[in-house]
């Protein structure tokens, strides 16, 4: 009698005897733990003026290259997967090539007209933006994870970097010195842009950029909506306040961002499973993660870890955001931008994103139409400010939701629990901002 055939090792061993896995995630660790906790030392460690430069810069420039690159890296995907034989390297280098030379055009600009250094920064990092869409966009249509860990997070790495460098060198505020470093980056992006666009150039460039741009254009609207809410605060923080409000604002953003994980571990290991599932199964699902994301954002605002970290690093800044208390509503932003981000997940699927993008649209131009008001009356200050971003990040919750309701697939104890635990947190933050 012949034995019995070994039985096939499962998915989940196979994977964890894959060794291209174990890379994959050493490299995903690596990447993200930089990307992650580096802006967090950085705010420990560099000085207010040069830290609130580094974070308004990363904000404006990754919201400015999404409108620069025009959706060409959208675009991307589609042209290589569904229009096999197109060439698109000399796209995305093209491309890049000229989004970097008008950052470098304008940081010079800057420099010969002696405006705030932060705006030099800012410039200079969109260049290293512009790379790291066109970067990300080749090496998902190509199928390289590796690759595409480390340049999704390029120019917050860059930054991390050299700003380490001069706190290391004892000029962990010269912002003028950050600025020229950036910018010699920034023109070597480009350099090296123009350089391979030359080599790898194929004919009617100019035609192939114009159907890229008609598929990726619609496709980068939504996302523009997201990423500029998301980013608007210190963007808004920097254009409107001065630099320690900035630092307040921003230091407090990237540590209560560790809410995100929860999500991030969710939505990146069982993305599929989800996308699939009946919307009142998904519903049930989604309605634990936001529950368990509230009670920690509850936890996060009355043990303030943000304050506790500065007041352990010693110095004099802990006390900007002691003076501050305002502080305590931006994690409740972070909550509600979970909480729209999980109902998100279901627009592609309820085919809503064209209502979705309009509604997110009109929220962010009433927030920013409020915070010019009441900066043009004199009365704008942080907690202000604060507290309109907030807003604009509960409304912008909703939108989602009620666009899932338009579509007829509401995720109504989702959005109960959402709003709820919200109220919750939300007064929680004000208690505190007033108290």
């Amino acid at each position: 009698m012949s034995e019995p055939l070994a039985r096939p090792p499962s998915p989940a061993r196979r994977l964890l005897l894959d060794r291209k896995f174990h890379l994959y995630l050493a490299n995903f660790g690596v990447g993200k733990g930089i990307a992650f906790a580096g802006p967090i030392v950085l705010g420990v460690t560099l000085g207010p003026r040069l830290y609130s430069a580094v974070e308004f810069g990363l904000a404006f420039a990754s919201v400015a290259a999404m409108i620069a690159m025009a959706g060409l890296p959208q675009a991307v995907m589609q042209i290589v997967l569904m229009r096999q034989g197109r060439k698109i390297d000399d796209l995305l280098l093209t491309s890049t090539a000229a989004v970097a030379f008008a950052a470098l055009l304008a940081a010079l600009i800057f420099w010969r007209l002696g405006v705030d250094a932060k705006y030099l920064i800012a410039a200079a990092v969109l260049a290293l933006c512009a790379a790291q869409q066109s970067g990300v966009a080749y090496a998902r249509a190509h199928a390289l994870p590796n690759l595409n860990v480390w340049i999704d997070h390029a120019p917050t790495i860059v930054v991390v970097l050299v700003a380490g460098g001069l706190a290391l060198g004892g000029a962990g505020d010269d912002v003028a010195r950050g600025g020229a470093i950036l910018a010699a980056i920034a023109a070597a992006v480009f350099c090296g842009a123009c350089v391979a666009a030359w080599r790898r150039r194929a004919p009617d460039l100019g035609a192939r950029w114009i159907e890229a741009v008609s598929i990726g254009l619609p496709l980068v609207a939504s996302s523009l909506v997201g990423v500029w809410i998301i980013a608007s605060g210190r963007v808004a923080m920097g254009t409107l306040l001065a630099d320690a409000d900035v630092y307040a604002y921003a230091f407090t953003f990237r540590v209560a961002s560790i809410l995100l994980l929860i999500h991030a571990v969710v939505a990146t290991g069982f993305a599929a499973r989800l996308y699939k599932m009946p919307t009142r199964r998904f519903d049930a699902i989604a309605v634990g993660l936001v529950a368990a994301i509230g009670a920690l954002t509850l936890l996060f605002i009355l043990a303030a870890p943000q304050t506790l970290a500065l007041h352990w690093a010693g110095g004099d800044k802990a006390d900007l955001l002691d003076a501050r208390p305002a502080v305590a509503l931006v994690p409740a932003q972070i909550f509600f931008w979970i909480g729209g981000a999980i109902a998100e997940s279901r627009i592609a699927r309820a085919r809503a994103a064209w209502f979705a993008t309009k509604a997110g649209l009109c929220v962010a131009l009433c927030a920013l139409f409020t915070a010019l008001v009441w900066r043009g009356s004199g009365h704008i200050d942080f907690q202000t400010l604060t507290g309109i971003l907030l807003a604009q990040q509960i409304a912008h919750c909703g939108a989602i939701h009620l666009a899932l309701l338009r579509r007829r697939v509401p995720l109504r104890r989702t959005a109960a629990v959402t709003f709820g635990v919200g109220a919750i947190v939300a007064g929680a933050g004000l208690a505190m901002a007033v108290g």
